[in-house]
């Protein structure tokens, strides 16, 4: 952010500067705050024009106290009202000052719209070099912190090549630092953006410029650090220090140490030596009072702590953290840190605290997505006041037409025929105006409701689907949970009874790790095939050792750690397992009771095989006859739910083996996992 606060001061307005100081000395109010006199000289002024840069300027004063930012957002709105019917270059200015102050809301989106509309405004005017690359400059910010890369590199080019033009070395700067993070998050581009970030590097030590010095060494060393080439991180991190101290920034220098102990940890090298860099990076943030910061660096000493299994010291930490994360209503790191605290209980195994703290974790994460989505909808409705608005002003500049048209027809009082016929024919086309006018007023007004609508449909289908998921799984696993629990359980009591304390302390762990997978894919629609098969095993080896080792399980994986790269629905496979030993095993009579899970690659995806030697399918039936069984129900529900919401298709059947006489072999399961993406490509 610090790079876009270098440049965003260029867009203040001089001129009202200058008279909140002439204001200032005429009337002797030297205590008297900027936010004060600019208000004052609001109410006095009655030039529109000069009025939408008093509220740019009085709005951007407001954003800078966290309370106010509402406010602040409100009177830059009513800016961008008044400027649509005056000049393109106020109204680009007002269109800017606006999608800053919701950047700075981290309204991303919304920002890059009115920071592309505000660039295009004066991008064929022959002056307006600075507004231009500001406003392209801005532009990219925003694309960037939107995710939308290609945008951003498209408009920071545009800057570049206006500054390149104007030979203005500072926004050269800028827009090659904004390049060089822009394709830093597009894969395969890496190279091209330490071309920039270098660039941009040399354009600052040019101009003696020791603070954008200072921010390509941070950018430079946060690139270095992504490749993992953490030697090379740190020399910049360290250079970094360097020019801090130079220029006596307190705030730069703990970002730095910070950015070395974030090294230290990502490498996992040298935890010491992160602590370290933390607790000097904590100091110097006490010292500036930046609680926020603070908070960030209590987070990581706790996570350090973590990992090096200081549980109770990365509690304190953790607990300080969130203390501070309140105080700034920070709802992102109060997500972070109850979830770092509910990992450090369940180190502990103080599962109820570990638990309590994961579900807050949950909350915050929950209240974040909310604010979210009462954000995007906000965004809309101001476009929807702002479109409206400009197309009032229309119709008032065609009704100003019409009322001309009749003053001229009155005072030139019917001098001739052609006059008058000419009249006729402008009043015709005014006419025409007007109604093409209130026309399309209709049709932007009916599009803004309908986008509004859709909006809104969207967002209730999306957490419709998302708690559709989550009961899914959650149906699947509570499934388990009330016969298959207490027979577990069951199972270890009577082994304590038999005085086999170690059979029963092996099982009751082996539960335990069981229970603790089950819990933790609870939010989750997908987890890897591998994470599956490691769930799948504990569970057959607890129903193996359940019913006294009287069946025998093979589980054989070809595909290797190709596994991780498959995603399918958590417990998938749990139905079909427990039919097969419940239902088709247990009941056999056979010597050798044998279940086979076997898994292998295809052209386009993975191929499952669950297949036992039980008593088959029909005999099942039968003995089961009278119980109701929902479990095959939920999994096609599933699997279903999977298939419409992933790029991946799930497919199953079932085979019922036979000998020559007909007599039942068991039964074998069959699951495709295909890749549509893939499929699709190979056959273009």
């Amino acid at each position: 952010m610090k790079g876009d606060q270098m440049y965003q001061i260029n867009n203040l307005s001089l001129l009202s500067i200058g008279l909140v100081y002439f204001l200032l000395s005429t009337l002797s109010l030297s205590a008297q705050s900027i936010t004060d006199s600019l208000e004052q000289l609001l109410d006095i002024e009655r030039d529109s024009s000069k009025r939408v840069k008093l509220m740019v300027d009085l709005s951007r004063e407001l954003q800078r106290d966290a309370q106010k930012t509402n406010e602040a957002i409100q009177l830059a709105t009513d800016a961008v009202k008044i400027a649509s019917s005056k000049d393109s270059s106020l109204y680009a200015h007002s269109l800017n000052n606006l999608g800053l102050l919701l950047r700075y809301d981290q309204q991303y989106k919304p920002a890059l719209t009115l920071h592309v509309r505000a660039f295009h405004l004066v991008e064929k005017a022959t002056d307006n070099g600075i507004e231009k690359m500001t406003y392209a400059n801005n532009a990219g910010v925003a694309a960037r912190y939107a995710n939308s890369y290609d945008v951003a590199v498209k408009y920071y080019l545009f800057a570049l090549n206006i500054a390149e033009r104007e030979k203005n070395m500072r926004n050269i700067e800028i827009a090659c630092n904004g390049l060089g993070n822009a394709y830093i998050a597009i894969p395969g581009r890496e190279s091209l953006a330490l071309e920039y970030l270098e660039r941009a590097l040399l354009t600052a030590k040019q101009e003696g410029n020791k603070r954008g010095e200072a921010i390509q060494y941070l950018t430079i060393g946060g690139y270095y650090d992504k490749l993992k080439q953490y030697e090379k991180a740190r020399t910049y991190f360290n250079k970094l220090i360097q020019i801090n101290k130079q220029i006596g920034d307190k705030k730069g220098i703990a970002m730095s140490l910070k950015a070395l102990g974030d090294s230290y940890l990502n490498a996992g090298d040298d935890l010491d030596l992160a602590e370290r860099y933390y607790h000097l990076s904590l100091s110097l943030f006490r010292e500036i009072n930046d609680k926020l910061q603070q908070a960030n660096a209590l987070l990581r000493l706790g996570q350090v702590s973590y990992i090096q299994k200081k549980y109770y010291r990365s509690i304190s930490q953790l607990e300080k953290s969130a203390s501070l994360s309140q105080q700034v209503k920070s709802k992102a790191l109060l997500q972070a840190t109850a979830l770092a605290t509910s990992s450090a209980y369940e180190a502990l195994k103080n599962y109820p605290l570990a638990l309590k703290h994961y579900k807050l974790s949950r909350d915050y994460q929950d209240s974040i997505n909310l604010d979210k989505q009462n954000v995007e909808i906000a965004s809309i409705n101001r476009q929807y006041n702002i479109a409206k608005k400009e197309t009032e002003i229309e119709l008032l500049k065609a009704e100003h037409t019409i009322n001309e048209a009749k003053l001229s027809k009155h005072a030139s009082s019917m001098r001739n025929r052609g006059i008058i016929i000419l009249l006729l024919i402008a009043l015709f086309i005014t006419l025409s105006i007007v109604y093409f006018l209130q026309y399309r007023y209709r049709q932007n007004q009916e599009k803004a409701n309908k986008r509004l609508l859709n909006a809104k449909q969207k967002h209730l289908k999306a957490v419709y689907e998302k708690n559709l998921a989550q009961a899914e799984i959650l149906s699947t696993q509570m499934r388990i949970n009330p016969h298959f629990l207490f027979n577990c359980l069951n199972a270890i009591k009577i082994l304590i009874q038999q005085s086999k304390n170690k059979e029963a302390i092996k099982y009751l762990i082996m539960l335990a790790r069981f229970s603790r997978s089950v819990l933790e894919t609870t939010n989750m629609a997908t987890h890897t095939l591998i994470e599956e098969l490691n769930l799948i095993k504990l569970y057959i080896e607890l129903e193996k050792n359940r019913f006294d080792d009287t069946f025998v399980y093979n589980i054989e994986n070809t595909l290797g750690e190709d596994t991780k790269e498959i995603k399918i629905p958590p417990m998938l496979l749990q139905p079909f397992i427990e039919n097969a030993i419940w239902h088709g095993l247990i009941p056999s009579e056979k010597k050798l009771k044998k279940l086979q899970l076997s898994v292998t690659e295809t052209e386009h995806g993975a191929y499952i095989v669950i297949d036992d030697s039980g008593i088959g399918r029909f005999q099942a039936s039968r003995r089961i006859k009278g119980h109701e069984s929902r479990g095959t129900e939920i999994t096609n529900k599933r699997i279903q739910l999977f298939n419409n919401t992933h790029s991946a298709n799930i497919e199953y059947k079932f085979i019922d083996k036979e000998d020559s006489q007909g007599i039942p072999l068991g039964t074998s399961i069959h699951i495709h996992i295909k890749n549509i993406n893939n499929h699709e490509h190979s056959n273009s």
